[in-house]
């Protein structure tokens, strides 16, 4: 799935992708935005799939009602890379609900999601049988920016997250945002060169990135 968008959805699961027991999954350079469902994953739903893989894409303004509102990933092995997540709202994992599997999240951008059940992780709720490994990425939510259930396996490297993270070359300062009240830019499109949450270039996260975790 490649440069499409996926906008103004409703399903019960995954409103704009909802993916099943694939062996490859591969979705890039496309924008989910206002999509709802009733359950889990406002943009995408990804279930048992072996090789999944998501890059440069935007999720903004997503809902669900239970789990994940941009991604919901279970029983997956996942790559999300050069992703934003911006204002997505969940009871729990307002930018990515992982429940189980193995996830790397590279140079990706969380900002303003909402978990509606407190400190339940505004950018990322991991399970307690995940794997999960984050570098080269911000995740400046407002609170509870990392939820972690017991058992679960999280390494941060490498990334500005508000509050701290343990973890290589973390940093907790603000990242330096071009625009943070226009997310999207003048032209309310993700991707694009007048992103808001593009960095300055004072920003303490250029050159702090690693380049062997680049995917």
């Amino acid at each position: 799935i490649d440069l499409c968008c996926f906008s103004e959805n409703d399903a019960q699961n995954g409103a704009g992708t909802f993916s099943d027991n694939a062996l490859l999954l591969q979705i890039e350079q496309c924008t989910f935005t206002n999509n709802s469902v009733l359950y889990s994953g406002g943009g995408i739903q990804i279930n048992n799939c072996s090789n999944a893989i998501v890059r440069k894409c935007s999720f903004a303004d997503n809902t669900a009602g239970s789990t994940g509102g941009g991604i919901f990933c279970n029983n997956a092995s996942a790559t999300i890379a050069y992703g934003t997540f911006h204002n997505n709202t969940a009871l729990t994992g307002g930018g990515i609900h992982n429940n189980s599997g193995t996830f790397r999240i590279a140079n990706c951008t969380f900002f303003d999601n909402i978990p509606n059940v407190s400190n339940q992780g505004q950018s990322m709720y991991n399970g307690p049988t995940t794997i999960t490994s984050i570098s080269n990425s911000v995740l400046w939510d407002n609170t509870s920016v990392l939820y972690n259930e017991t058992g679960s396996q999280v390494t941060v490297a490498h990334s500005i997250v508000k509050d701290g993270y343990p973890g290589t070359g973390n940093l907790n300062l603000y990242p330096q945002f071009a625009a943070p009240g226009i997310p999207a830019g003048a032209d309310s499109v993700f991707g694009t060169a007048d992103d808001g949450l593009a960095l300055t270039g004072c920003s303490p996260a250029i050159n702090a990135g690693n380049n062997d975790s680049i995917p």
